[in-house]
């Protein structure tokens, strides 16, 4: 089936009525010929390359283990936790949540002073 062929605008994949629209050009339409697959042609350019991907400079070392930190290594590189890493987390959150439940507690007392 062969059609007559018509200058339409097409904006992305889908017509537009309005040819001020901005982004738009000429596509001549064949009857049963599929517009453009390529997202990126209707903006007029072309995609870039991907880049390579970067190599990995760095392997797990466990020089900071025993520390919050080597345990945050441990989730950053996807290795399973030590026990000295999981201690030192754990006292880190203790010390923490303590030090937190003493400014709650000033808090609590100064606004009891004041009354």
């Amino acid at each position: 089936m062969s059609a007559r062929p018509t200058t339409i605008r097409v904006f992305g994949s889908s017509l537009v009525a309005n040819p001020y629209t901005p982004q738009f050009r000429p596509y001549t339409y064949n009857g049963d010929v599929p517009l453009d697959k390529d997202p990126d042609a209707h903006y007029g350019r072309t995609p870039k390359p991907k880049p390579e991907p970067k190599p990995v400079r760095h392997e797990f070392s466990p020089d900071k283990c025993g520390t919050p930190a080597g345990h945050q290594r441990h989730l950053y590189w996807k290795v399973p936790i030590c026990e000295a890493c999981r201690e030192a987390k754990n006292e880190y959150w203790k010390i923490r949540k303590a030090a937190i439940r003493a400014r709650k507690d000033a808090r609590h007392a100064a606004d009891a002073a004041r009354r």
